[in-house]
């Protein structure tokens, strides 16, 4: 049996259907428009920073007390802090209480099983 040949590398590589002249300018023109964009964004950046030259922003004024406004034009309702109020409880009915209470014991030992269910369900497949 005949000893095959080796093949060269370039033989078993896929061939390409990239042509390099499209796929160049398109590689070109991204740069060019990347380069532009920046170009535009340096310019308008420069031009709304203003220079170190200007002159500088000037200090918030600090704090002072308003004394323009005449304590006696102000509405009663805000002469002082108010008191805190707690909340009320809502009252009880121990009526209601005492009757529902009277409704679980009646149903002694089984007074927390679950509920049945309605009779029109009963008959139903689930």
């Amino acid at each position: 049996m005949p000893a095959e040949t080796p093949r060269p590398a370039a033989d078993e590589l896929e061939p390409t259907d990239v042509r390099p002249g499209p796929a160049g300018v398109i590689v070109v023109g991204l740069f060019a428009f990347l380069s532009l964009a920046l170009v535009v964004l340096g310019l308008y950046f420069h031009l709304e920073i203003p220079s170190p030259s200007s002159a500088p922003p000037k200090p918030f004024p600090g704090p002072q007390l308003e004394t323009s406004i005449d304590p006696r034009s102000l509405p009663a309702d805000l002469a002082g802090p108010a008191a805190p109020q707690t909340p009320t409880p809502p009252r009880l009915d121990e009526a209601l209480i005492a009757r529902a209470m009277a409704t679980i014991a009646a149903k002694g030992e089984h007074a927390y099983d679950p509920l049945p269910a309605p009779a029109s369900t009963a008959g139903a497949k689930p």
